[in-house]
């Protein structure tokens, strides 16, 4: 069984297969490739909406190299963002909510965090009842 966080991701790389994948947090994102782009997905609460729906609320992180004065990188950066949520409005079941700028780590000025919600069937409710 994969996660949401999982099939938000598989879909982001099916959508953008040059982006560089996790699906964990990371305070501090390995060495990311000059020209590459990353995105972390993770869960970070699990609600019951209903009996037999759960309730996601998810961080997505957005990551690009550089300088972050550069206008070069400025550009890649928003042109980054705006492929991820065209990739994040065509999932089935997720609305984001805000895309935050941020700073991933201490080495990487040029990211978002994306805050997103997702919806999925309650797989812990059983399906029969004795």
């Amino acid at each position: 069984m994969s996660t949401v966080a999982e099939q938000v991701a598989a879909h982001i790389a099916t959508d953008n297969p040059t982006f560089i994948l996790k699906t964990y947090p990371t305070g501090a994102p390995e060495n990311i490739p000059a020209g590459k782009v990353a995105v972390h997905v993770h869960r970070e609460t699990l609600n019951k909406a209903s009996a037999n729906v759960l309730g996601h609320a998810l961080k997505i992180t957005l990551i690009i190299p550089g300088d972050i004065f550069s206008t070069a990188n400025e550009t890649r950066l928003e042109a980054a963002l705006d492929d991820l949520l065209f990739s994040l409005e065509s999932f089935p079941g997720l609305q984001w909510k805000s895309a935050d700028r941020s700073t991933a780590g201490e080495k990487y000025a040029n990211a978002y965090e994306i805050s997103a919600e997702a919806s999925s069937v309650n797989v812990y409710r059983p399906t029969h009842t004795p």
